[in-house]
This record gives C-alpha cells, sequence and structure tokens, in this order.
C-alpha cells in the first residue's frame, strides 16, 4: 500500500522541479532604463529669448510712432533760510493830549422836577445875552447837547465828548460823589496815629449813598479757599482815594471786620449800618486784613465832628397870628406872594406852548426837517 504513495509524491517532486527549470530557461532578459536627464558635461543652459518692445514701436510699418521726449522730473528743493530783518527803532505814538473847550458861559437858574425823568425841565440863563429859557433832555445849546435833568443838577454832552455838570447850589456840588473822589477823604477820614484813623459817620453818609458805591470805591472782590469764601480783596488803590487815606494797598485781603468776616452781602451790610447808624463811641472798629500773607491790624474810630452852632442849623418856627388883623395881613402877604410868582409860572407855560408850535411848525406829515 505505501508503494503507490511514494510513486505519486515522487512525480509531483519531478514535476514541480520541471516547471522550475522552464521558468528559468524561458524568461527573457529585461533591458536597463537608461536615464532621461543629460549627463553633467552635456547640460547647457537655455536662456529665454528677451523681447524688446522698443524694436516693435521703432519698427512700426504704419508710420504712427511718435517719439515723446521724456517729461522732465520735479525740480530739486533747496531749503533756503530766509534772513531775520534789521532791527528798526519802535514807533512811539505820540499820545496829543485831551483839548478841553472852555465851560458854557451860563446859569442853571431852576429846575422843574417831576416822577418821570422826561417830563423834567431845565431853566438856564444865557449870560452873553441874559435871556433865559426852558430846556429838555435832548435840547441843544450852542455846541452842546442837554443828556439828563437831576432834581439838583443837569448835564451836558459838548461837540468834543466832554462832559459839564452845572448845579443848582454850591452845596449840591459838594455832596456830589463824583466832586467827593475829586476832593479827597481827608475832611472824612483822619489819621491819628499809625494805623488808627477817626472817621465822621455823618461826612461818610453824605458821600456814600450805597453798599455798592462803598464796595465800588474799594474795588473789593470775594477771595476763596478750598472752595470756601475767606475775606474781600481790594483791587486798585488811586491817589487820595478812600482805600489811600485808609492806608491800604492793592492786594490786602480784609479778614474781619469787628469779628463780622465780609464774605456775602448780609455780612457787608452789617458793617456798612454799623459805620453809619451805630456809632461805638468811645470802642474803634477793628479791621484784620492780610499783606503778602502777613496778617495787620487797623482801628478806624467812629466820631463825628463837632461843629459849631449856627443860624443855618435852627430850625424857624412860624408865628402864629393871634389877632383879626395879623390874619388879614398874614392873607394878604400870601396872595401877593402868588401874584409875584403867577409871572414867572405863565411865562414858564407860555415858553412851553412857543416850543411845541415852533416843532409842530418843524415837522410836517412825512418829512422831517
Amino acid at each position: 500500500m505505501k508503494q503507490p504513495i511514494w510513486i505519486i509524491n515522487s512525480s509531483l517532486l519531478f514535476m514541480v522541479l520541471a516547471v522550475m527549470l522552464f521558468l528559468i530557461v524561458s524568461r527573457e532578459k529585461v533591458p536597463v532604463r537608461l536615464s532621461v536627464m543629460p549627463p553633467k558635461h552635456l547640460e547647457t543652459r537655455i536662456e529665454k529669448p528677451r523681447i524688446n518692445t522698443k524694436t516693435i514701436y521703432e519698427h512700426d510699418l504704419f508710420d504712427t510712432y511718435i517719439v515723446v521726449p521724456p517729461a522732465p522730473g520735479p525740480a530739486e528743493y533747496k531749503l533756503v533760510v530766509p534772513q531775520a530783518p534789521a532791527a528798526r527803532p519802535p514807533i512811539i505814538p505820540v499820545i496829543q493830549p485831551p483839548e478841553f473847550l472852555p465851560p458854557l458861559n451860563i446859569v442853571l437858574k431852576g429846575i422843574v422836577s417831576s416822577s418821570d425823568e422826561s417830563r423834567n425841565r431845565a431853566m438856564i440863563m444865557d449870560n452873553k445875552t441874559n435871556q433865559e429859557g426852558t430846556y429838555q433832555a435832548g435840547d441843544l445849546l450852542e455846541d452842546s447837547q442837554l443828556v439828563r435833568i437831576f432834581s439838583n443838577k443837569v448835564i451836558f454832552v459838548r461837540s468834543n465828548g466832554q462832559q459839564e455838570i452845572l448845579y443848582l447850589r454850591e452845596k449840591d456840588a459838594k455832596t456830589d460823589p463824583m466832586f467827593a473822589a475829586l476832593s479827597g477823604w481827608s475832611d472824612v477820614i483822619q489819621e491819628v496815629k499809625p494805623h488808627q484813623y477817626a472817621l465822621d459817620p455823618n461826612l461818610f453818609s453824605d458821600r456814600v449813598k450805597s453798599l455798592g458805591q462803598w464796595i465800588e470805591m474799594l474795588d473789593l472782590t470775594t477771595v476763596y479757599k478750598d472752595g470756601h469764601a475767606k475775606g474781600v480783596r481790594i483791587g486798585r488803590v488811586e491817589k487820595d482815594s478812600f482805600a489811600a487815606t485808609l492806608g491800604f494797598a492793592p492786594e490786602d485781603v480784609i479778614v474781619k471786620i469787628n469779628d463780622i468776616a465780609p464774605i456775602d452781602t448780609a455780612s457787608r451790610y452789617k458793617i456798612y449800618q454799623d459805620i453809619l447808624h451805630n456809632p461805638l463811641d468811645d470802642k474803634a472798629i477793628q479791621v484784620h486784613y492780610l499783606r503778602r500773607k502777613q496778617p495787620l491790624n487797623m482801628s478806624i474810630i467812629v466820631q463825628a465832628k463837632k461843629q459849631k452852632p449856627s443860624l443855618d442849623g435852627i430850625k424857624r418856627v412860624k408865628s402864629i397870628p393871634t389877632t383879626g388883623q395879623q390874619i388879614k395881613e398874614k392873607e394878604i402877604k400870601s396872595l401877593q406872594d402868588k401874584y409875584d410868582f403867577a409871572p414867572t409860572l405863565r411865562d414858564i407855560r407860555k415858553r412851553e406852548r412857543s416850543h411845541m408850535v415852533h416843532d409842530a411848525k418843524r415837522i410836517k406829515p412825512g418829512i422831517v426837517e
């Protein structure tokens, strides 16, 4: 049984060997693949041809090529430093002194005052012609114009802008704040000794009519520190002014007056009233102020000057008639006074009517001369 298997195996082995031999003998030789790259010694650089477009335009067959010259480039910028101008002496303008016209040769005789200022009238006499006339605001007189009429004075403006004031009485001129500012304060304030002054409240009240005027005279402004008011600073101080007479200097800061800090309107009004209406007799008003941050003190004695008694200050008491004859004489005298003043009133009214008629003739409907 074993012999046939051995024969089969041997035959199969023989067949395998025969097939392998056949494959080896019948196999074709595969050619070797050669490289497509040329050898290094045969390498040559192939340059791309450069196309010159200039030759295309220059060899134009239709003769349309035009040679355009190149545009000039921007000019080279050169920084030129300007030379400083030669020094010239400054021309100082010559300030011409103001030319003042001589005062008007007129006299203010009287004023008819009214609650409405536009109805005020002034009776003025011309000394050249000795003629008296009634004028209202806006009327012309020589080279001036009447601009305002008060109860005790009138104001004119001259052709050169010069202002001229006529007072009804000499006393009115002396008590006017404008006249007082020019005349100084030596009669109101007197220095007793260093840092101590005497002030007359009566004369002070005649010159200083309100708190606002007092603040304006001292040119006061409120001083603040850390957002809180600490006092008032004095501004300009002119010669012979209220502040200069009291010894103040510009930029002085008033901190307290009689332990009252003038930081608001109420405190300043209280100080103003103490000076006018509440004199402290022998006690002085103490003023504490700073000058260049250095504390200083000043005392002001509020005391009215003693004046000699005069007949002007004595009130005259009218005598009361006791008999019928005296009463009759009094009535006759009163009628006589009314009769004496009647022509003056008639003249005033007559002049007013003549002015109205004259103005009506000058002004026509639609036409003004």
